[in-house]
């Protein structure tokens, strides 16, 4: 679960067995990536980008899962 989206400071993530998280802006470019220790929930601050369409990228112990994510 992704949560808010649209979002404008703190991302909330949640899923079992989440190992990393990737970033993408709209062209395709890794903004960040950050570990997520095999836990299942992370915070992603992204109060600093800009506003604009990203591309997140979950990676789980059994498999990889994208969404569209609008920074406002």
């Amino acid at each position: 679960m992704i949560y808010p989206n649209p979002v404008s400071r703190e991302l909330n993530i949640s899923g079992e067995g989440l190992q990393e998280i990737r970033l993408r802006d709209a062209m395709g470019k890794t903004l960040l990536i950050q570990k997520g220790k095999d836990q299942d929930s992370q915070k992603l601050d992204v109060s600093e980008l800009p506003n604009g369409l990203y591309h997140l990228e979950l990676q789980f112990r059994d498999g990889i899962r994208k969404q569209k994510v609008m920074k406002q």
